[in-house]
């Protein structure tokens, strides 16, 4: 069985921080059906919907809010920025 890794974490971070998957590709600097899968991955890996996303819109998942309940530092801590 996979685990989450690193790259999976890095992907919902800076799509978090965007909520945009077309600028969040931009700034992690890697292909868009890449970002996609690695979210879809890790929404498979997590079994959680990581994001509601339309071919207009994204927003965060009712899952982030265990982030907060957790302590754990806003996405923007932890989004690398590529280039």
């Amino acid at each position: 069985m996979r685990q989450l890794e690193l790259r999976h974490i890095h992907a919902f971070v800076c799509v978090a921080r965007q909520l945009h998957f077309s600028r969040a590709v931009d700034q992690h600097g890697i292909a868009a059906p890449t970002l996609t899968k690695l979210i879809q991955d890790a929404e498979r890996l997590l079994d959680v919907r990581l994001f509601h996303r339309t071919t207009r819109s994204v927003a965060l998942s009712a899952a982030r809010g265990r982030r907060a309940q957790l302590g754990n530092p806003p996405p923007s801590a932890f989004c690398l920025r590529h280039g």
